[in-house]
C-alpha cells in the first residue's frame, strides 16, 4: 500500500482539528494542551542539531576559505536580497495605501515598550557569559557562532586529533538525524494540536474594516516576495525551477508555518536538503542553513515595514526619501530579533518608530494582526533561507540537476 505523502497527512489532521473543535470543543481544547509539548520536542533537537552537524562539516575535511565564503554569500543574501524585497514592498504599499483612506485608531495600544529589546541587544547578547546560558536560552545565533569558533580550531588541529573528532561528531550526527526524521514524522500530530489550540484561542480574522489597506499590502507583498522575486532570482542564478523544491520541502514549510517559528522547523528542512534536495555538498544544509536561519527573516521585514508605513500614512506623516531609507534598513535588522517575541511582530517596531518620530500608539490596532500573519511570515522567512541555500549551493557546485520530490 501506497504511503500517504506527509503534506497530505498534515493537511488531514488540519481539516480533523477544525471537525474536533466543531463537534468536541472540550477534547479540541486538551488537544490544544499538547502544542508545547511538540514545540518542545522541536527546540529539544534544535541546538544539538546545528552544533553536531557543524562540527561534523568542519572536522570532515580541510575546506581553507569555503566556509568563509559560503558566509559571505549568506551575508551578501541578508543585505542586498532582503534590503530589495523591503524597499519593493514599500513602494507597493505607498501605490495601495493611496487608494485608500486610512485612519489612526488607537483602541489597540500595546504596553511594554521599555522591556523590548533591540537589534543593539540582540547582537550584545551573541557573547554569552557562558555556553551553557546560550544552550539553555536556546540562542542559536550564539551557538552558530561558537560552532564557528570552534570548527575552525578543530580544522587546524593535527591529522590524528581531527580523525577522532570526525568519528565522534559523525556518529552523534547521525544520531541526531534520527531524531529530526522522528519528529518530522510525528508533524501531523503537531499540527493538529496547533490547529486546535488557535481554533479554541479563536481572534485571529477579528480585524475591522480600517485594516483593509493594511491586509491587502503584506499580503501582496508577501506574495510577489514569494512566488515571483524568489523563483525568478533561482532561476536565473540556480538554473532550475524553484516550485519543484517547493514540492519537496512542502511539509517542512508547514512545520514552520504552524509553529510560527522558522528557526524550530530548521532541522528537518535540513535533512530533507541532504536526502531528498539534490544538495551534494554538506555544507549548505549543516553550515549555510543555520547560518541564513540566524540572519534572514525577509518575510517578517516586510510586514514590519508595512506596518510602519501604515501607521505613518494614517497620522498623515510624510517621510521622506532619506526616512524611507532608515525605515527599510531598520526593518531589515531588527527582523533578526523576530523570534524573541513570537506573535508580537509589531512591537519590533516600537525603536523605528520612535526614531522617525511616528506616534507610538498608532501600532496598537495592528498587532490584532500579529496572530494571522505570523504564520503566513514564518512560512515565507523558511521559503526564503530554502531559496537561499538553493542559489548557494549551485554556486558552490553542490546541487544535483535534478532533486527527487518526497513531499
Amino acid at each position: 500500500m501506497k504511503k500517504i505523502p506527509l503534506t497530505w497527512q498534515m493537511a488531514v489532521a488540519a481539516v480533523a482539528a477544525m471537525l474536533c473543535w466543531y463537534v468536541f470543543p472540550v477534547a479540541a481544547e486538551y488537544a490544544g494542551e499538547l502544542t508545547d509539548l511538540y514545540i518542545r520536542l522541536l527546540s529539544l533537537i534544535l541546538m544539538p542539531y546545528v552544533f553536531l552537524n557543524m562540527m561534523h562539516v568542519f572536522t570532515k575535511e580541510n575546506t581553507e576559505g569555503v566556509f568563509g565564503r559560503i558566509a559571505l554569500k549568506n551575508l551578501t543574501w541578508f543585505v542586498v536580497v532582503q534590503t530589495f524585497a523591503v524597499a519593493v514592498s514599500v513602494f507597493l504599499s505607498d501605490i495601495i495605501f493611496q487608494n485608500f483612506e486610512v485612519k489612526p485608531d488607537n483602541t489597540g495600544v500595546y504596553k511594554g515598550f521599555n522591556q523590548q529589546k533591540n537589534f543593539g541587544d540582540f547582537i550584545f547578547t551573541a557573547v554569552p557569559e557562558n555556553f551553557y546560558d546560550a544552550v539553555i536560552s536556546n540562542n542559536l545565533l550564539t551557538i552558530v557562532l561558537i560552532t564557528c569558533i570552534l570548527g575552525y580550531l578543530a580544522s587546524k588541529c593535527k591529522d590524528r586529533t581531527r580523525t577522532y573528532l570526525l568519528s565522534f561528531f559523525s556518529s552523534f550526527s547521525d544520531l541526531i538525524q534520527k531524531c529530526a526524521e522522528l519528529t518530522l514524522n510525528l508533524a501531523p500530530i503537531g499540527v493538529f494540536c496547533f490547529m486546535s489550540r488557535l481554533l479554541v484561542q479563536g481572534g485571529v480574522f477579528d480585524f475591522n474594516a480600517n485594516l483593509t489597506p493594511f491586509i491587502i499590502a503584506v499580503s501582496v507583498s508577501l506574495m510577489l516576495y514569494a512566488f515571483v522575486t524568489l523563483p525568478l532570482i533561482v532561476k536565473i542564478t540556480a538554473k532550475t525551477g524553484a516550485f519543484r523544491f517547493l514540492k519537496i520541502f512542502s511539509s517542512t514549510l508547514l512545520i514552520s508555518a504552524i509553529s510560527r517559528n522558522s528557526i524550530l522547523g530548521m532541522p528537518v528542512t535540513a535533512n530533507k536538503m541532504s536526502k531528498e534536495a539534490g544538495v551534494t555538498n554538506l555544507g549548505i544544509p549543516f553550515f549555510s542553513l543555520p547560518l541564513t536561519t540566524v540572519l534572514s527573516f525577509c518575510g517578517t521585514s516586510i510586514y514590519l515595514c508595512v506596518a510602519a508605513l501604515y501607521t505613518a500614512q494614517a497620522y498623515g506623516i510624510n517621510m521622506s526619501f532619506s526616512e524611507g531609507i532608515i525605515l527599510v534598513l531598520s526593518c531589515v535588522f531588527i527582523s533578526v530579533a523576530s523570534f524573541e517575541t513570537p506573535l508580537k511582530l509589531t512591537v519590533l517596531l516600537f525603536p523605528v518608530l520612535e526614531r522617525l518620530g511616528i506616534p507610538i500608539e498608532g501600532i496598537g490596532v495592528l498587532t490584532v494582526c500579529d496572530l494571522f500573519f505570523s504564520f503566513v511570515c514564518s512560512g515565507v522567512d523558511s521559503w526564503s533561507n530554502l531559496c537561499a541555500n538553493i542559489v548557494i549551493a549551485a554556486s558552490e557546485g553542490g546541487l544535483s540537476p535534478q532533486p527527487s520530490a518526497k513531499p
